[in-house]
């Protein structure tokens, strides 16, 4: 063959070059790979677009523990507990021996306090703590307590208390009055042993008449007494008044209050004062 017509072939086919591939033009990996251009698990994945766990989720959406949980909505010891409104408390002595009638005869023309109990009306008295020892103490706690004033010498002692009267002038005089450490110091109450309750029932009655003398609307109904084996039991009900503004009415609150004495020992242990009620008085 000429040499000539050898170069010209040559020249011809590196010219045209080389046919293409499906390697380079038409890779599906590249081109069409439904990995990257169809892929399901991005465009069309269930667990992104229609996941019922995010967005038809009954635990999220439908909870009956959250939405219509009768636990919360609808439990009768909060919402319709008389007891305490809002507690599983029972009733106790003073809700049911007391009823309504006999709230509103206390407050509206009764005693303070019910015969039996200890009261010292009309006394101009306050009481202060701690306890004293003795008259004597007394009269320098006084003096201390009121050092404008002066000492008028009417002093006096009795079973439960010592008093000394205290002139603040003007006319005005106070007395000045410590529970007798002989009779309760605080936490024993003398003269044990205590076959019943009677001891604990004076001392109950004459701790609340120190702290409730001079409030308005506040008076004993009662209580109720107990011996147990090594302690006896007293449980004072008693009345707190909140008087109502123009046209609103008076407010009428029953309490209970328990207190326990070890009968050897004298030992006095008050409880917490228990919402009984609320009573509804007199117009204003």
């Amino acid at each position: 063959m000429d040499r000539s017509l050898v170069a010209l072939l040559v020249l011809a086919f590196f010219s045209v070059g080389c046919p293409p591939t499906l390697g380079n033009d038409d890779d599906v990996s590249n081109d069409d790979d439904v990995s990257n251009d169809d892929d399901s698990m991005d465009d069309d994945d269930s667990m992104d677009d229609d996941d019922s766990m995010d967005d038809d989720d009954s635990m999220d959406d439908d909870d009956s523990m959250d939405d219509d949980d009768v636990a919360d909505d609808d439990d009768s010891m909060d919402d319709d507990d008389v007891a305490d409104d809002d507690d599983g408390v029972e009733p106790t002595f003073c809700a049911e021996a007391f009823a309504e009638s006999a709230v509103l005869a206390a407050v509206y023309g009764g005693p303070k306090v019910p015969a039996g109990y200890w009261s010292d009306p009309g006394a101009n008295a306050l009481w202060w703590d701690p306890c004293s020892a003795s008259l004597a103490d007394t009269q320098v706690a006084a003096a201390a307590q009121y050092p404008q004033g002066t000492l008028t010498g009417n002093d006096a002692s009795t079973t439960w208390f010592h008093e000394v009267e205290v002139d603040l002038g003007g006319g005005s005089t106070i007395n000045y009055r410590n529970t007798r450490c002989d009779y309760y110091d605080g936490t024993t109450l003398a003269g044990a042993p205590f076959a019943g309750w009677t001891e604990l029932q004076e001392l109950v009655s004459y701790a609340w008449w120190t702290d409730n003398h001079n409030f308005g609307g506040a008076h004993i109904l009662g209580g109720v007494g107990n011996v147990g084996g090594a302690s006896n039991f007293f449980e004072l009900c008693h009345i707190t008044t909140v008087y109502g503004d123009w046209g609103l009415q008076d407010e009428i609150t029953v309490w209970t209050t328990p207190y326990t004495i070890l009968q050897f020992q004298g030992t006095v242990t008050p409880g917490t004062p228990q919402l009984q009620g609320t009573v509804l008085g007199n117009w204003n």
